[in-house]
């Protein structure tokens, strides 16, 4: 038992010391500012054009395989579907990137009424469209059963680099010693 709380105090003070927190906030997180690709653009602007019903605008975008899986048709039932789904895009209010596999990954954050609709757009080497998937993204709302009176929370990143773990560091108010749980949630690498 004495090794149990020696060992989750080592824990929390080492997610304490090494990690990077901040206030808690329910806003979806912004990326900073960074360089805007080409690739970017491109993805900015095919978002625009299925915003603005422009499906045949959008199709040019894609490569070849990409084009002949995905046709006009049926791009137009797959975005009509999600704005049915979550409603309209109201703006673009985030976009990153990244390498993945030697191709270059963008994410574009909308502004839905029910959520935040996230596309990732992979891009080939030519600059055209070879991967796309929709996802919402919903603001974490606590259960109603929690009491924020009865803990402290508090967000942090562990490690750097690729290895960056985001979460969150939820400590109790009031007296202890008070068990401790880390959970890493996740498909992995």
């Amino acid at each position: 038992m004495a090794f149990l709380i020696v060992l989750i105090i080592v824990v929390i003070s080492a997610v304490i010391l090494s990690s990077d927190c901040l206030d808690s906030g329910t806003e979806v997180p912004v990326t900073p500012k960074v360089p805007i690709t080409p690739d970017m653009e491109i993805a900015k602007a095919f978002i625009n054009l299925l915003n603005e019903s422009e499906f045949e605008k959008a199709h040019e975008l894609f490569n070849k395989d990409v084009a002949e899986g995905l046709p006009v048709d049926k791009l137009n039932e797959t975005w009509n579907d999600l704005i049915d789904q979550y409603s309209v895009c109201t703006g673009i209010v985030n976009i990153s990137s990244r390498e993945e596999k030697g191709f270059e990954t963008v994410f574009v954050t909308c502004n839905v009424s029910k959520a935040f609709l996230e596309a990732r757009i992979v891009f080939d080497k030519h600059e055209k469209i070879a991967g796309l998937h929709f996802r919402p993204i919903y603001p974490y709302q606590p259960p109603e059963y929690a009491d924020s009176d009865a803990f402290t929370e508090i967000e942090c990143t562990v490690g750097t680099g690729k290895w960056k773990l985001p979460g969150a560091l939820t400590i109790p108010k009031g007296e202890g010693p008070f068990r401790a749980v880390v959970l890493v949630a996740g498909s992995g690498p």
